[in-house]
């Protein structure tokens, strides 16, 4: 007579590694789009933070012709260095100590300011107060999921919404 074994069978066993890496698989992919949004609220927020500061230097120049922080230089909508597009102003360590941030600029990663939003406030059916006086360009730039890097803090916030 044969004895009826109780136990795990090979079959069970499979089901069960293959329930886990399931389960694994969808934890993973959610934890990574957990950090990129964390990484990218964060961005934001220090952009944000910077374009506040920033601001108040812009509205002291307006009312006190105070002078502006940064160099004049020209950047590519895309990122790249242009001499025909928007006249952008870059943060050196200075500027950005001036302005209470602890940030080391390098060659590399910078923060510039866009001071003049002429051209947007002209566009017809762009309402100007809802328009920043100030945008914020971060040379090291974001890379969505979709693949695409964004630079400045005006198509960030569109990202978020």
């Amino acid at each position: 007579m044969i004895k009826s074994e109780k136990g795990i069978t090979m079959v069970m066993l499979i089901i069960t590694v293959i329930v886990l890496v399931i389960l694994a698989g969808i934890g993973l992919s959610a934890g990574r789009n957990l950090l990129k949004k964390s990484e990218l609220e964060d961005r934001v927020a220090q952009m944000q933070m910077i374009q506040a500061k920033v601001e108040e230097v812009y509205n002291e120049h307006l009312y006190n012709g105070t002078e502006l922080l940064g160099t004049e230089v020209n950047i590519d909508s895309d990122g790249s260095p242009d001499t025909e597009i928007e006249k952008w102003y870059k943060l050196s360590r200075d500027d950005m100590n001036k302005i209470g941030i602890d940030f080391k600029p390098t060659d590399k990663f910078y923060y510039c300011v866009k001071y003049d939003l002429t051209q947007e406030e002209n566009k017809e059916g762009v309402n100007k107060e809802e328009i920043d006086p100030i945008d914020i360009y971060y040379s090291a730039g974001y890379k969505s999921t979709s693949g695409k890097t964004y630079y400045t803090l005006s198509k960030l916030k569109d990202l978020e919404s």
